[in-house]
């Protein structure tokens, strides 16, 4: 670029002054030889033009180039994420798995927990009945407490349940 930048002032002064060569010659009424500068200079002018437009090609490319390096940049970033987007979802799935895992174990400490604090070789019982059934025994324990309470205040040889006096022995058996 700074090739054609030094070119391009080399041409612009070398049409500045056939410019003014040109004007001397036409105030010398030299037709002909001002005519010939005029061929020079329009050549000098194509070349600057060729050269301007060179400049901008270059200046085009540069900046087409710029651009398609931040659109490599930018899809390099887009795939470094999806790579660690992939990762992230393949690290929450095994995780996941991991967690199931965990809870999976712990289900079967608890399992084995429930197997240890079972009674071994003890039947199990309904807590229903076995509240029924204590319920019958207070009921005869009470029972039982009447009697004892009725034979208490009875007279010897008076049956408390009755109330009626002890049957005889039998003969040659023991009181």
């Amino acid at each position: 670029m700074q090739l054609l930048e030094a070119r391009s002032r080399v041409l612009q002064m070398n049409i500045d002054k056939l410019n003014q060569e040109i004007k001397g010659l036409m105030a010398q009424k030299n037709k002909k030889a001002a005519l010939q500068k005029l061929k020079y200079r329009k050549k000098y002018e194509q070349s600057m033009d060729q050269i301007e437009a060179q400049k901008d090609n270059i200046q085009t490319l540069k900046m087409k180039l710029e651009e398609a390096l931040m659109q490599k940049n930018t899809a390099d970033a887009y795939k470094t994420a999806s790579v660690a987007f992939a990762d992230m979802a393949k690290t929450a799935k095994e995780l996941e798995n991991t967690m199931d895992d965990i809870k999976d174990h712990l289900a079967d400490v608890d399992n084995v927990s429930q197997l240890l604090a079972e009674n071994i070789g003890t039947a199990v019982y309904d807590d229903d009945e076995l509240e029924a059934e204590l319920d019958e025994l207070a009921q005869l324990d009470q029972s039982e407490l009447d009697e004892a309470a009725v034979s208490l205040s009875l007279p010897a040889g008076i049956h408390a349940a009755t109330g009626l006096p002890a049957a005889p022995a039998a003969a040659g058996a023991w009181p």
